[in-house]
């Protein structure tokens, strides 16, 4: 007979555990895995380095040369920085919406 009552109640704790606990972490650190993966493909670290920024690209010691350096490593950082920003609020958003998600729900059932 106990069996019976605590079975249900066992897989409930564990699912709510899974739920409220286990899940939302998940996501945070599968986001933060990703933003590791794309800062090894960007690089965004070793751009910021502000004597790189005047150094000129590819050797081209003009102003020209120094201007263009300049210019893309601007461009590059800037993307850079949008990218994390995107993948840094889309794992936020898929977190917040991990908990609003049944609460909304609810609301609108009921």
């Amino acid at each position: 007979m106990t069996q019976i009552i605590f079975l249900p109640l066992k897989e409930l704790g564990s699912f709510i555990r899974w739920w409220g606990i286990l899940m939302p972490f998940r996501i945070l650190k599968q986001t933060k895995n990703l933003l590791i993966i794309v800062d090894e493909n960007l690089m965004l670290g070793q751009t910021l380095r502000l004597w790189i920024a005047v150094e000129p690209l590819f050797g081209d010691y003009t102003k020209g040369g120094r201007l263009v350096g300049f210019f893309l490593r601007g461009v590059r950082v800037a993307t850079s920085i949008l990218v994390y920003s995107v993948l840094f609020l889309g794992g936020l958003g898929l977190f917040v919406t991990w908990y609003a998600a049944p609460i909304l729900a609810i609301m609108y059932l009921f």
